[in-house]
């Protein structure tokens, strides 16, 4: 009883000289909510205990309500269109986060000093990665992370209400919501907290991405200039040489001269198709001046020659109207994706399918391989494992698209990108000439 006065006493005649500066501040003056009459009362250990009990006795009611708004209002906004139910099977680590919410929460009514640990959500850098930054929604009044966190209140709250009796305890419903108030501040904490962690993860991949860029462009160089000092410099050296035979044949000896011609005529035609088939990595040039469709069906026959993997391509006539850096990008993407076809999947044949609708162009990627695990292989790509598959995203948000991966093991792959028509800089005024030459709309 004596403890009680005196933290009644620290609430009441004692108040802070600056404003609360943190949560743990903010929870203990919800403790000492205030009454009717504007008097500072501290909330009695019964009323908390029995607060306490309801939650306890509750939690498993919460936690799955709260699960099952929070997925149906997902598959609202879901671009994949998927159901409550798939989402329950992905979703879990959002139940799992909200349960150690509602226990932090919990753990403050016990104390009732407003301290509790965060070190789980300062290192679960998947769960911000995956659940919190990418939200969709950027106004505040819309954006789903905030509305569902209202929601997780309003359940915490009416399930405390409906099982409280406020007579007994001599206590306003408003009061009590007002205590309950507290698990606002804790969850939106918590948001924050993941905020951090998934920017400074964002942050750190980009400085590593930009040192193996840097580190990939020199060792590009590098086998550029080697490539040139071991192939194209000694072939030059020898046609000099060739040329100083001729001079000298050329008085002596006409039919052997014209035989020297002749061999450096086949010296100087295989040089130009070996320096044509060793630029073919390292330009771009050639995709403005042929053409994307031109740029890749050829690129088709030089992974078959390499990989032994027949493609089928199939190309609707809308895609002969898709050009410059926008058809440039598209086609890295795909060169990537076939490239991991050739040296990952074990495929006997794949295919490419590219159509263009009136509002998105889409292309995929399917094979017949062993398959893998997608969310194994996404993991390992944010760690810049897998740096194709990093590029083939980044580009693909640079023409403002999506690309989606779908594999079982032993059941092949696919990959579907898809991009707004307005991204092809040639169609933004012109997208009912396209679909005319689709002949139908999309899908």
């Amino acid at each position: 009883m004596a403890q009680e006065v005196a933290q009644k006493k620290v609430c009441s005649k004692q108040p802070r000289q600056n404003p609360p500066g943190d949560t743990a501040d903010l929870l203990h003056l919800r403790l000492c909510a205030g009454d009717e009459a504007g008097v500072s009362t501290l909330i009695s250990d019964k009323l908390l205990l029995k607060i306490l009990s309801i939650l306890e006795e509750e939690r498993v009611h919460i936690l799955d309500a709260y699960y099952e708004a929070y997925c149906e209002h997902i598959s609202k906004i879901d671009k994949k269109r998927r159901s409550t139910d798939e989402l329950k099977l992905i979703c879990t680590p959002v139940k799992h986060r909200f349960t150690h919410i509602l226990e932090r929460f919990m753990g403050v009514l016990r104390s009732r000093n407003g301290e509790y640990d965060l070190m789980e959500s300062e290192q679960d850098e998947e769960y911000a990665l995956r659940f919190v930054v990418p939200g969709r929604y950027k106004k505040l009044d819309s954006h789903y992370i905030i509305e569902m966190t209202h929601y997780f209140y309003d359940i915490v709250t009416s399930c405390v209400l409906k099982k409280l009796n406020l007579e007994e305890y001599s206590i306003s419903g408003e009061r009590v919501a007002n205590l309950m108030h507290g698990l606002v501040y804790i969850t939106f904490e918590d948001l924050w907290v993941s905020s951090v962690v998934a920017f400074r993860s964002q942050h750190s991949l980009i400085q590593q991405l930009l040192c193996k860029l840097m580190m990939t462009q020199e060792e590009e160089r590098q086998n550029l200039w080697r490539e040139i000092h071991d192939e194209l410099l000694q072939v030059l050296g020898v046609v000099g040489i060739k040329l100083e035979i001729v001079e000298r044949l050329s008085q002596i000896d006409r039919v052997a001269m014209k035989r020297e011609l002749n061999l450096i005529k086949t010296i100087t035609k295989k040089t130009i198709q070996e320096i044509r088939e060793f630029g073919h990595g390292f330009n771009l040039f050639w995709v403005e001046r042929k053409g994307f469709v031109f740029s890749l069906k050829r690129f088709v026959k030089v992974f078959e020659q390499e990989f032994r993997i027949p493609i089928t391509l199939g190309l609707c006539p809308g895609v002969k109207t898709i050009d410059k850096f926008p058809a440039v990008t598209l086609f890295r993407v795909i060169q990537e994706g076939l490239y991991n076809v050739g040296k990952h999947s074990g495929a006997s044949q794949a295919r490419v399918d590219i159509s263009v609708f009136d509002k998105e162009v889409v292309a995929t990627i399917e094979d017949n391989g062993t398959g893998f695990d997608v969310n194994q292989v996404k993991r390992k790509s944010a760690k810049l494992r897998h740096l194709g598959l990093v590029f083939m995203h980044e580009r693909t948000k640079i023409l403002g698209g999506s690309l989606e991966i779908e594999s079982q093991k032993g059941r092949g792959s696919r990959i579907k990108v898809s991009v707004p028509i307005r991204a092809f800089s040639n169609m933004s005024g012109n997208d009912k000439q396209v679909t005319d030459a689709v002949g139908g709309k999309q899908k």
